[in-house]
């Protein structure tokens, strides 16, 4: 397995999964010592391996191959199993994959960031092959522009903008645009926050069905006189 999928504890219920290297269609032969590259496969290959259990997804990467940064969005969707995303970098492609969790499974580090910025490729050839070229890039641009238009609640034209003009968010500013719901260490605070809501709802319900019960009771005994009343009235 690449040397940039690190699990904390593969056996345990709470594994960690490190995704540090180049995003790359594959992991060429040559790296098979240097450990580089971050594939699809590869990272479909570890997340089988924590099927059902609460992961966390640290993203530090600086992007790479746009098509595979699809793809692993789109098998991060498809997991089953609790995900919690910790973003560092997130950079071109990156920051696509911290996207296949929503929001309030994401945080990111005070001092982290991400960036997007439009597709780029080299090419060559005649002006047929550079038309085919920028055809392709803005095909994968408008794959990129769905995603995050979808996921950060954001019109087409705003993220086109954003890309266009190569954006990066850092810190407080990333969780005020919607990468994600919190800065890492406040999301224990906020978890906490949300069970005493919880507890809290809780009480007031069962408050609530207490007052309507009672009320039904008082409605049965209201009910009953007013019955007695009655018949004493027809004698």
């Amino acid at each position: 397995m690449n040397d940039f999928y690190h699990f904390a504890d593969l056996e345990g219920d709470h594994p960690t999964l490190y995704i540090e290297g180049y995003i790359s269609p594959g992991e060429p032969w040559w790296d098979a010592d240097l450990r580089c590259f971050c594939s699809p496969s590869s990272f479909r290959d570890a997340l089988k391996e924590c099927e059902g259990k609460q992961l966390t997804v640290v993203i530090d990467s600086e992007g790479g191959d746009v098509a595979a940064g699809v793809a692993m969005y789109e098998s991060l969707r498809a997991h089953k199993g609790d995900v919690q995303v910790k973003i560092y970098r997130a950079y071109s492609c990156a920051s696509l994959i911290c996207l296949g969790v929503d929001r309030d499974k994401r945080s990111i580090s005070a001092g982290g960031s991400v960036l997007i910025h439009n597709p780029g490729a080299k090419a060559e050839g005649d002006w047929r092959d550079m038309e085919s070229a920028a055809a392709f890039l803005k095909s994968i641009r408008d794959a990129a522009v769905g995603i995050y238009t979808e996921r950060l609640g954001v019109t087409e034209d705003a993220v086109i903008d954003l890309m266009d003009r190569e954006t990066v968010w850092s810190g407080q500013a990333a969780v005020d645009a919607g990468w994600a719901g919190s800065l890492i260490g406040d999301e224990e605070a906020h978890a906490e926050n949300k069970r005493k809501l919880k507890a809290s709802m809780a009480v007031s319900m069962a408050a609530t069905e207490n007052m309507i019960r009672a009320a039904l009771e008082r409605a049965d005994e209201d009910k009953e006189r007013a019955e007695i009343i009655r018949q004493l009235d027809g004698k």
